[in-house]
């Protein structure tokens, strides 16, 4: 079933938009990647690319197989596979400072904090989701998972944008940037050698909770293509997204939006999350979506390929994501959306080091930028609006009491699933 496995096309049309793998770092997204490569479903010309959204929460393992399935798919099949990640940057909007979110590329190594260099690896001790907490001054819950929205969704709208944008389109300036944007997207930010933004004591009692993203750097390298990936980058031959494309940048929204098809790990044992993918997505009355010409496939699906499939398949590779199948340590290794029972497996058995791998280091962030509303009733009353809700469960409880179970039903969290 691998060996034939390809893209069954809603439409013929389709197969002339340009193909992006959501890369997840999980098995199943990693078999479909390899399983369509050797099976010829890509093309570089057509303006096909692979990307993978670092929260910098993840497992230290997920990151050790990203990077082994980049270098695989760079060196043997030759397609551009990017590791980004969510920032900001300092921008003037109507008279007013603000910090603006952009993304970044990064390169597969992890991030060192150096006193005189910069460094370009990944980062992977939360710097990231800690940016993203400080920049809103909130937590993302069970019930708006504001993360999933500007972690993955957005960052990645923001990337394809300029992605696509490469080819110039109609709108092509007479004089081009220092770097050319066919090979770098541009530096964001002022020029100015001071922050213009107000200082976090400003922000009164939200001081500590906005002053880790008004640290950051006021500005975005620019970024050459070539620096971040190690397959050839060629010229986009596909009329289909230089009709799109006004002055470097792809129109991904709106009534004329550039098409593009997206392709996701999503197997046959998974019905209920292809059903909502496929709806947010590939309806016409689909709302809210970030990317207006965006088909989403789920190949695995597709081939009614399961989980069974999927472990069958890395048995016979040379290299294997090092992550026991039968636990859930994907995406945010002790993600709110995991359930308490199911965090406290994971704490008790997995929990380690000093950053997002530790339930402690969840505790510690949680308690940091909560939420603490006194009550107008009852001014003795203060609501506290952590990662499971108001006043509820709190990764510091789940810390507390490992030894004893939690009683709740984790079925009745959602599922955690941060799928583009």
């Amino acid at each position: 079933m691998v060996n034939q496995m390809r893209i069954n096309y809603l439409h013929h049309s389709h197969k002339n938009y340009p193909h992006v793998v959501k890369f997840s770092g999980g098995r199943s997204s990693a078999m479909m990647l390899l399983a369509l490569a050797e099976n010829n479903q890509f093309d570089v010309s057509r303006g096909d690319v692979i990307i993978f959204n670092n929260t910098s929460a993840e497992h230290s393992k997920t990151y050790e197989f990203v990077v082994k399935c980049k270098k695989f798919i760079e060196e043997e099949y030759r397609i551009p596979f990017f590791i980004i990640e969510f920032q900001t940057y300092e921008d003037a909007w109507l008279g007013r400072w603000r910090r603006a979110p952009t993304y970044r590329m990064v390169k597969p190594y992890p991030y060192k904090k150096y006193k005189k260099r910069k460094s370009y690896g990944y980062r992977h001790q939360g710097e990231v989701f800690q940016e993203f907490v400080s920049w809103k001054a909130q937590l993302p819950t069970r019930f708006t998972r504001t993360c999933t929205e500007h972690l993955k969704l957005n960052t990645s709208t923001r990337f394809l944008e300029d992605w696509f944008g490469r080819c110039g389109g109609r709108s092509t300036p007479r004089y081009l940037p220092e770097l050319s944007r066919k090979f770098a997207n541009p530096r964001l930010g002022h020029y100015y050698p001071e922050s213009q933004m107000p200082k976090p004591s400003s922000y009164a009692g939200r001081s500590e909770k906005v002053r880790y993203h008004l640290e950051q750097s006021s500005y975005r390298d620019a970024q050459m293509y070539t620096h971040y990936t190690d397959a050839p980058l060629v010229d986009f031959e596909n009329e289909v997204i230089k009709d799109y494309v006004y002055d470097f940048k792809a129109n991904l929204r709106g009534d004329e939006p550039l098409k593009f098809i997206s392709l996701v790990g999503l197997r046959f044992d998974e019905p209920i999350r292809v059903t909502r993918t496929l709806a947010r997505n590939n309806t016409a009355e689909a709302k809210g979506r970030l990317a207006d010409g965006e088909f989403v496939y789920a190949p695995l699906f597709d081939s009614e390929l399961t989980k069974e499939d999927v472990l069958s398949f890395w048995k016979r590779q040379e290299f294997d994501l090092e992550i026991p199948h039968n636990v859930n340590l994907s995406n945010c290794v002790f993600c709110f959306m995991k359930g308490a029972g199911a965090i406290q497996k994971l704490a008790s058995e997995f929990s380690h080091g000093a950053g997002p791998g530790n339930i402690q280091w969840w505790a510690d962030f949680e308690s940091k930028y909560a939420n603490r509303v006194q009550s107008r009733e009852n001014k003795q009353r203060v609501s506290f609006f952590g990662f499971f809700g108001s006043n509820a469960l709190t990764y510091k409880k789940l810390a507390q009491n490992l030894e004893n179970s939690v009683k709740e039903n984790s079925s009745g969290f959602l599922p955690c699933e941060c799928t583009d």
